[in-house]
Parts: structure tokens; C-alpha cells; sequence
């Protein structure tokens, strides 16, 4: 009577033959098929954490992995995102966006206020003095208009002058007393 040959079960492979001779697939390689002489490596997108696995694991948002048989993701950098799972690179946040810390699912949008006119960043830039921004997500700032003024920093709106002053020229700080006539 003839022995059945065993085979070696998922996760595990061997590469001599037989099941006295299986071995556990590593990190960062699995095996989701019975009787294999090898395991398979993770591809770029994806991870392998732990021994003996049987499937591949996608990145989680916010996170990549661009080369196979990786143990672990890599997380996304600061000015960076990702918004699905499963990839092989982070995305750089938009212009009028940025991404302040690590393993940033979606950018945020830059507040009134500010703006950021750059892909990747990882903080917006604050309107200077004599413009202001009224809306969030912007690329840049508005120069104070004819009649108004925008005294200080990381301003969302412009100052109309008060009766006798004025500004006869967009951009300025400070309005200026009417002269006598």
C-alpha cells in the first residue's frame, strides 16, 4: 500500500519535499495556497506583518508601501496624505491645503485668514499685514481694498475707515485723517 504525501498547509511552504520539511512563510512574505515550495511576497501597497500568514494586508489610509515583501507600511510625512488604502505612495497636499502631521488621511484646508500657494505643505502661511483673506482653502491673499484697511496679521477681513480717514491706494495698514479744506 502507497503513503499519501502530505502537503504542507497555508502559510507554510517547503522546499524539499514532504511535510516533515515545512517551514513558516516570514514577515513581509505569505502563503495562501496548501503544498507550495515557497512563499510570496507582499506586493507594493500592501504588507505582511507577522509568520505563518496566509494573506496579504492592504496599507491603511494615511500610510503607503512602495516595495514588496514589506513587513510594515510606512507612514505618510508630514505634507503628505493618502486618502485610500491599499497604495504604493502618499499624495502631496494641494494648494490651499495642508497636511500638519504624519499618517494624515485628507488635507485641511488653510483657514480664513491664511493660504498656502505650494503642493506639500505642512502649514499655511498667514496673510501679512495690508491683505486679508475672507474664504478657507486659498492660495493666496487680497490687498485691502480703496476705503478699508487691514491693520494686522492673519486677518479674514478688511477694516472700513472711519469717518475722516481714508486710503486712496489698495494694500495699505492704517487709513489716514482727511485734511481740512
Amino acid at each position: 500500500r502507497q503513503r499519501a504525501q502530505m502537503r504542507c498547509p497555508t502559510g507554510q511552504y517547503s522546499d524539499r519535499g514532504g511535510m516533515a520539511n515545512c517551514e513558516d512563510c516570514r514577515v513581509g512574505g505569505y502563503q495562501d495556497q496548501q503544498g507550495m515550495s515557497g512563499c510570496k511576497p507582499s506586493l507594493p501597497g500592501t504588507h505582511v506583518p507577522s509568520v505563518r500568514a496566509t494573506h496579504l494586508t492592504n496599507c491603511s489610509a494615511g500610510s503607503y508601501s512602495d516595495q514588496q515583501a514589506q513587513p510594515s507600511c510606512e507612514e505618510c510625512s508630514v505634507g503628505q496624505y493618502q486618502d485610500l488604502p491599499g497604495t504604493s505612495a502618499c499624495k502631496p497636499s494641494l494648494p490651499g491645503t495642508h497636511a500638519r502631521g504624519i499618517r494624515e488621511k485628507l488635507p485641511t484646508d488653510c483657514p480664513a485668514g491664511s493660504y498656502s500657494d505650494q503642493p506639500g505643505q505642512a502649514s499655511c502661511t498667514d496673510c501679512p499685514s495690508t491683505t486679508f483673506q475672507d474664504q478657507a482653502g486659498q492660495t493666496g491673499c487680497k490687498p485691502a481694498q480703496i476705503g478699508f484697511c487691514v491693520a494686522s496679521v492673519r486677518s479674514a477681513e478688511q477694516t472700513p475707515c472711519e469717518n475722516g480717514t481714508f486710503t486712496d491706494q489698495p494694500g495699505q495698514s492704517r487709513c489716514r485723517v482727511c485734511g481740512t479744506g
